[in-house]
């Protein structure tokens, strides 16, 4: 798909996490959640930068972002999509990322609430009112 056209230039400068996603409906992304938000934190927490695209930036790559907002800042679905859409006018999910993000909720709520109940949890989490969170996105 799109990794014989967008290839990582500089992998001796970068790391890369690639995702091959098609954008359609009928597409299961929800089974890349967890590498894909694992892959975001481990960057962050290294004082590292992520920067997620696609093709056109507006539904594969935005559903990744959103993911990760639900589940890093324990936001719901309808909170992570307005913030992206409103750092990023011209995202649009296509309706089968937006039935997998909506049923994400559940899952990493349920995930949280373990990781809360766990005695080696030792890492603390902001929730969304806490957040200040930001997304720059770059369109090549």
């Amino acid at each position: 798909m799109e990794s014989r056209i967008i290839r990582p230039n500089f992998p001796d400068h970068f790391k890369y996490l690639i995702v091959e996603v098609a954008d359609n409906p009928f597409e299961n992304i929800l089974i890349h959640f967890e590498q894909v938000i694992q892959f975001m934190q481990i960057c962050i927490q290294n004082k590292g930068c992520v920067l997620v695209h696609g093709n056109a930036g507006m539904s594969r790559s935005a559903a990744f972002v959103v993911a990760f907002l639900m589940q890093q800042y324990e936001a719901s679905f309808v909170d992570a999509y307005a913030h992206v859409k409103n750092k990023r006018f011209c995202v649009n999910l296509n309706l089968g990322f937006i039935h997998q993000l909506k049923e994400f909720e559940p899952i990493y709520k349920a995930k949280v609430g373990s990781d809360e109940n766990s005695a080696t949890c030792g890492g603390l989490k902001r929730n969304a009112s806490e957040a200040n969170f930001s997304i720059n996105y770059m369109d090549t």
